[in-house]
């Protein structure tokens, strides 16, 4: 067995150029925080062969890394025809005996239960939450997902009982003392020192605003459209900014040609440029989160760390962390006129605004930071 070595078993995207190695950049600050803690580190993940970088993934290049290639799937249930390949790839890594696996990431119970390998298991969302939040789903689909998925969840909660056990955000830890299984509950966080900017936000006629994440049902993005529209049907002037890509991207790009507001709301799209990024978000006014399923959402995170103000719905972890107008501003789930009632409070409270992002800036500066979140995990 090889000492001191990881196997990252993740459903991370990694895409491949010839014999190179690119991946998102937030699995890249994962992955020089880990690489710095073993001599080795393996990466068992999807794997999509490419000609170019065309979605800019940052080039893999630490010489202790190295990547063991899953096929490339796109969802859960694209994944079950690939059990046998899950199974080989992980009977070859007989050397490394500590795997760090992701729920519901699928198969994360395999190493644990055929290959006795030492886990450490992640719950970093709730599968069943993410598939019954799904508002575009049809209710014969949620039964068939929920089916295939359950197998899956069952066995792992049974690798659960003994290995390490951490969740993103107390909600999920709370939900597996029902089976009897002890988790640590985390905060996952990207955020470095470089990344902290504290500027006070003044009040101007426009009101700047911004979504950033992925653009899928369980984000919430119909209440966002929703919210637009009462927007429009009140006079607010408004300036809308939509930055991630997703399934719901056409459907957010119908609705803008609908209804002509190209000057209203600008969709970017996916941006890898991280000083664009933020950028966009020092010029915001609010930050817009009504997602209806998480864990830890990190993005919160990242734009508190800008000192914007935040109205989001009490989902994940958030309602553990944050306290409603002292650091945050909490909405109704799948309700537009509670985003905009509390935008309206918010543009006629300024002051108070202002205090609630400058607390949730300071809290997060203070508690949640890439080395605190992931010392706790890999020590």
């Amino acid at each position: 067995m090889k000492k001191n070595s990881i196997v990252i078993f993740a459903g991370w995207s990694i895409d491949k150029i010839e014999d190179k190695y690119f991946i998102p950049k937030t699995h890249y600050t994962y992955v020089s925080f880990i690489s710095s803690k073993y001599s080795e580190v393996v990466i068992l993940s999807p794997t999509r062969k490419c000609k170019s970088n065309l979605d800019n993934k940052i080039f893999l290049n630490y010489k202790n890394v190295k990547v063991s290639e899953l096929p490339n799937y796109n969802t859960f249930i694209g994944s079950i025809k690939y059990f046998f390949s899950f199974y080989r790839s992980i009977k070859s890594l007989k050397e490394h005996n500590l795997f760090y696996c992701r729920v519901p990431d699928p198969y994360s119970w395999l190493p644990k239960l055929f290959f006795r390998k030492e886990c450490i298991i992640h719950f970093v969302g709730d599968g069943f939450d993410s598939i019954w939040s799904n508002q575009f789903t049809s209710l014969l689909k949620k039964i068939i997902f929920t089916l295939a998925y359950t197998p899956d969840f069952i066995l792992t909660l049974l690798v659960c009982y003994k290995s390490k056990v951490f969740t993103n955000g107390e909600h999920i830890a709370k939900r597996l003392k029902k089976f009897k299984i002890n988790a640590t509950p985390l905060i996952s966080s990207t955020l470095t020192e470089s990344d902290f900017y504290y500027k006070i936000k003044r009040k101007s006629n426009l009101v700047n605003l911004l979504y950033l994440g992925y653009l899928s049902p369980h984000k919430g993005i119909k209440t966002i459209i929703e919210f637009i529209d009462i927007l429009q049907m009140n006079k607010i002037n408004y300036k809308f900014n939509i930055i991630g890509d997703g399934v719901m991207k056409e459907y957010i790009e119908n609705y803008i040609n609908s209804n002509n507001l190209y000057e209203k709301i600008n969709l970017y799209g996916h941006i890898n440029d991280r000083e664009f990024i933020n950028q966009i978000i020092d010029n915001s006014d609010f930050f817009i989160f009504p997602s209806i399923s998480e864990g830890s959402p990190r993005v919160i995170l990242e734009v508190m760390a800008r000192n914007l103000p935040v109205i989001s719905t009490p989902v994940g972890s958030l309602p553990f962390v944050f306290n409603n107008r002292i650091d945050i501003l909490f909405a109704e789930f799948n309700n537009a006129i509670s985003f905009y009632n509390n935008l309206l409070w918010a543009l006629n409270n300024y002051n108070e605004v202002n205090k609630v992002a400058s607390n949730a800036f300071f809290k997060v500066k203070n508690n949640y930071t890439i080395d605190k979140f992931l010392n706790q995990i890999f020590t």
